[in-house]
């Protein structure tokens, strides 16, 4: 139990080392860690929950692959990193608009978990934009 959140604390780490967050210019980890925290408030005991958030973003962001996180970790930890991972692309899938309707079609699909981690993931986001940002309002 501990051991997964070390790991993938270990491997969340060394895959943004060097990523800095657009609006505060903090390690990126923070990030995912933050996200991480405020899933153990929500799901104390679901220890797989805090492993993928502190995951969420490193097959998105990252050279992290699927199947790297499948070799590490049980298959419930990497299927909600999955569910909340984008699914469109910027080559082949249109318009913001377009890749937007999909993500989110993917999102409304995931496990009462996965979609709890995006609303903290866009929560944690949205706070460094409003509060950096005065066009946001």
């Amino acid at each position: 139990m501990i051991n997964d959140i070390l790991r993938a604390a270990v491997i969340a780490g060394e895959a943004h080392i060097g990523q800095r967050r657009k609006y505060t210019n903090e390690p990126y980890i923070n990030h995912p860690m933050r996200v991480a925290l405020t899933i153990s408030n929500i799901f104390p005991e679901d220890h797989e929950a805090i492993c993928a958030a502190i995951l969420h973003d490193v097959v998105e962001d990252t050279e992290v692959t699927e199947q790297m996180l499948r070799s590490a970790f049980s298959g419930r930890i990497v299927d909600i990193v999955m569910m909340v991972t984008k699914r469109s692309s910027k080559d082949k899938d249109g318009d913001r608009a377009a890749r937007k309707a999909i993500d989110l079609k993917h999102y409304a699909c995931g496990s009462p978990v996965a979609q709890s981690l995006k609303v903290a993931d866009m929560m944690d986001n949205a706070k460094d934009v409003a509060d950096r940002n005065s066009a946001f309002a």
